[in-house]
């Protein structure tokens, strides 16, 4: 398969589950790293790794440290993509 394909098909998941977390967020409020694992079927690190990169972007805040930590959305005006 194409590298560019395969990167593009990446680009898009990966913003499909931005996107998955966002309305989660929007809805519950905030969640944990489980929380999104166990709804996205992905792994904790995989997870960790998405809610760093959202963060990085100001789409969510991470809130608290190690085992009590938890993300909601950014009080910013951002959108997710």
């Amino acid at each position: 398969m194409d590298k560019r394909l395969t990167s593009d098909r990446q680009a898009i998941e990966t913003g499909e589950k931005k996107q998955a977390i966002a309305a989660y967020l929007k809805e519950h409020r905030r969640a944990t790293t489980a929380e999104v694992a166990s709804l996205l079927g992905l792994s904790n690190a995989r997870v960790r790794s998405l809610l760093q990169k959202m963060a990085a972007e100001g789409v969510i805040e991470k809130i608290g440290n190690n085992r009590y930590a938890h993300c909601v959305l950014s009080q910013r005006d951002t959108s997710v993509g």
